[in-house]
């Protein structure tokens, strides 16, 4: 099946130590997540080495979309450093698109554990998980609106449910263990409809991941 995402790496040009360098995935305007920065409490806490850090557009505006940081105004309107500097995996990226990315400057990370072979097998994971959340955008666009309530609401109280209970527990952990109670407590339909939608299983889901997949239910519950 053809991506509806791109690929791109961009290497590290700096002296401090880190990995060979950034990863990003570029969405089309129609996805869930265009135009939505990591700091905001709707994006949803994707899994990928050392979290999202980078979440801009493609072409700059007068300010930085994450920090609001003022842009050379030279430079406002051009094509952002990562798409004039980066080495593009799939193809040319429009420039109405917008960019989500992670980077390998962490505590521990260098060139030897981090070269340049598995940042793109990690930039690819992450476009894997970005390009999931179609299924679900595809899902608002259902002609059965009560089915499709139905199955927001369900979702909504599922993850509602976990995150409740793992603040009782003071967040300790992976949510792995609320995640199994609720699973146990009468949500399992709900479970396996929105997993459904996402094209996957309970048994070979990460747990972590479910976690990410019912808070994207909540971003979608909030953007209707």
């Amino acid at each position: 099946m053809t991506a509806k995402t791109k690929r791109l790496i961009v290497k590290a040009e700096h002296d401090y130590p880190s990995g060979w360098g950034c990863g990003y995935v570029a969405v089309p305007p129609e996805h869930p997540l265009h135009g939505i920065v990591y700091t905001d409490t709707r994006f949803p806490n994707i899994i990928v080495h050392g979290g999202v850090t980078f979440t801009e557009p493609c072409v700059y505006g007068d300010r930085t979309a994450t920090s609001g940081r003022e842009i050379v105004p030279r430079m406002v309107g051009k094509r952002c450093w990562q798409l004039r500097n980066g080495e593009l995996l799939d193809g040319e990226i429009p420039v109405d698109w917008w960019l989500i990315g992670f980077d390998t400057c962490h505590a521990g990370d260098n060139a030897n554990n981090w070269p340049r072979e598995r940042v793109v097998d990690e930039v690819t994971e992450l476009q894997r998980k970005l390009e999931q959340m179609f299924n679900l955008k595809k899902a608002l666009k259902m002609e059965n609106k009560t089915n499709l309530s139905r199955l927001y609401e369900k979702a909504v109280n599922f993850a509602n449910y976990v995150e409740t209970t793992a603040v009782e527990n003071d967040g300790f952990g992976s949510y792995k263990d609320e995640i199994r109670d609720a699973y146990e407590a009468g949500y399992l339909e709900a479970f396996d409809e929105v997993m459904g939608f996402l094209n996957v299983s309970f048994k070979y889901l990460d747990i972590d991941e479910l976690y990410n997949d019912l808070k994207y239910c909540l971003l979608h519950k909030n953007k209707k």
